[in-house]
């Protein structure tokens, strides 16, 4: 999933972005890690764009998690008890070639 902002047009996207994990239990109903703080993230800027995803290694992490879960106990084989998601957040700064204000 992604979300973009349409930023103030004196704004561009940074060249910076930040990931990290967002851990959920439960298929996905139950938050076990805090939710994500874009104006933390972005130093107060406002945040340009979010990408929330399930790549290859979070899956993989989820698999081998629940795997080892089922196999201790078998009738938890339909919840998914760890499941990671990547998000990446991509923040903005001022433009740099702001035109001159005429009067």
């Amino acid at each position: 999933m992604h979300f973009t902002q349409n930023n103030a047009e004196h704004r561009e996207a940074s060249n910076s972005v930040s990931s990290r994990w967002h851990s959920t239990t439960l298929n996905g109903m139950v938050e076990i890690s805090h939710p994500i703080n874009l104006y933390q993230d972005c130093d107060g800027q406002p945040w340009h764009k979010v990408t929330v995803e399930l790549g290859a290694k979070e899956g993989m992490t989820s698999t081998l998690v629940d795997s080892l879960v089922n196999s201790i106990i078998p009738w938890l084989s339909y919840v998914n008890l760890y499941t990671p998601w990547s998000v990446v957040v991509q923040c903005t700064k001022p433009a740099i070639n702001l035109p001159l204000i005429q009067e």
